[in-house]
């Protein structure tokens, strides 16, 4: 617990900065013109969470830095809420993707979907000797506070979701922050029926799971085993592939079963009891992993002939996949083959969202500047959908 208090000593400092930069969260009678008018004042600083270095959680403390300004083709958005993903933490450890294939799979998996690790401004290397800072985050929720130029698809006062690169625009540019920008193409309309809180997680989960069923072409009326089902990647492919009219099946540990018939999976398979392998006696048209190789290996056991396994956290090796009969596709963040663009993904995901038939779980939350201890619980695994930090309490609570 050294580590809590060195950060806390750190953020403590920069509390009353914190408060200072915030804004009466009372918005429940104001207007949209209010909003709109309001969001229009805009700090010269922030409060952020700065990554200084690698290392533990010590390496991140609560900073005062610049709110950066849009440029063409950006828009500057106002947290409410920002979502924690594995490589976060990843990219804090100092490997990115390569450390956590390393380290192995999230236990109850989330996933590899993410790039690697940015260094320095905007994906630069730090001089010789210098320690790199960045804010770190890819997935926010909030309001359009300031546009740049040649941008007409969103506006100032906007509600909406985000998902960009850490470090994009600058080191100092990530969503455990009050402000970051983002380019359009990574912004979407945040559903009406969510909370902030709920959409602020949308963007990764969203289009990792989205490419992942679209590589194994789901149809109506095939059987799809979800391993890890009960994670943010998961639970998003469970609702995507229901939404398509398939038969749902999966693990998770018994305690998220509920959960996951209330999402309307068919089947959920309690991993810590009995192996899925010797309990799957129907054959399944599509495997989408999210744990690891191990149990990728093991769920070639259960598919049919000419059968498609995607995965966000490694296939197994070409000659079990073919000796199988199984078309073995890796999903790997950005880099993953698509026929559709993030905008385009993003676009689909936020009209699923909208229509009820996708909505991400909070698991738990935490104020800001208890982001290590929140990428502290992300690390655990066996969540339940998303782990959140709130950057403006009230207003990530609102719809």
């Amino acid at each position: 617990m050294k580590y809590y208090l060195s950060v806390a000593v750190q953020i403590t400092v920069s509390l009353t900065m914190l408060a200072a930069c915030s804004i009466s969260p009372d918005t429940s009678r104001q207007s949209g013109a209010e909003r709109q008018a309001e969001s229009l004042v805009i700090p010269s600083q922030q409060s952020a969470i700065v990554q200084s270095g690698n290392g533990g959680p010590e390496v991140l403390s609560l900073q005062s830095i610049p709110v950066l300004e849009p440029g063409e083709g950006q828009v500057l958005i106002r947290i409410y809420a920002a979502a924690i993903n594995p490589i976060d933490w990843r990219n804090r450890q100092g490997g990115g993707m390569a450390a956590g294939m390393a380290a192995g799979p999230v236990p109850g998996g989330e996933g590899m979907a993410a790039g690697p690790a940015q260094a320095g401004a905007a994906g630069g290397t730090p001089a010789q000797g210098a320690i790199a800072k960045s804010v770190p985050g890819l997935d926010f929720s909030g309001v359009v506070a300031r546009v740049g130029a040649g941008v007409t698809s969103f506006k100032v006062g906007d509600a909406v979701f985000a998902k960009i690169n850490s470090g994009q625009g600058g080191s100092l540019n990530g969503a455990y922050a009050q402000y970051a920008i983002a380019p359009v193409s990574r912004v979407a309309a945040k559903p009406t029926g969510l909370t902030y809180a709920e959409a602020s997680g949308l963007g990764t989960v969203g289009i990792t799971a989205l490419r992942a069923v679209n590589q194994a072409n789901v149809r109506a009326g095939q059987r799809v085993f979800i391993d890890g089902i009960a994670g943010g990647i998961g639970s998003s492919v469970a609702q995507i592939v229901k939404a398509r009219g398939a038969y749902v099946l999966g693990t998770a540990s018994s305690i998220h079963h509920d959960y996951l018939r209330s999402i309307g999976v068919d089947e959920p398979i309690d991993y810590k009891q009995v192996k899925f392998e010797e309990v799957v006696r129907q054959p399944v048209d599509v495997v989408i992993e999210t744990v690891g190789v191990e149990t990728a290996t093991r769920a070639l056991k259960i598919m049919k002939q000419g059968g498609v396994m995607t995965s966000v956290s490694g296939v197994p090796g070409a000659a079990a996949c073919a000796a199988a009969g199984v078309t073995c596709i890796a999903i790997s963040g950005a880099s993953a083959a698509s026929a559709l663009t993030d905008a385009e993904l993003l676009a689909e995901i936020s009209n699923l969202a909208q229509a009820g038939k996708l909505k991400l779980h909070v698991d738990a939350t935490y104020p800001l500047e208890q982001a290590a201890i929140a990428q502290d619980k992300n690390h655990e695994g066996s969540t339940e959908g998303k782990v959140v930090l709130l950057v403006d309490a009230a207003r990530a609570k609102q719809k």
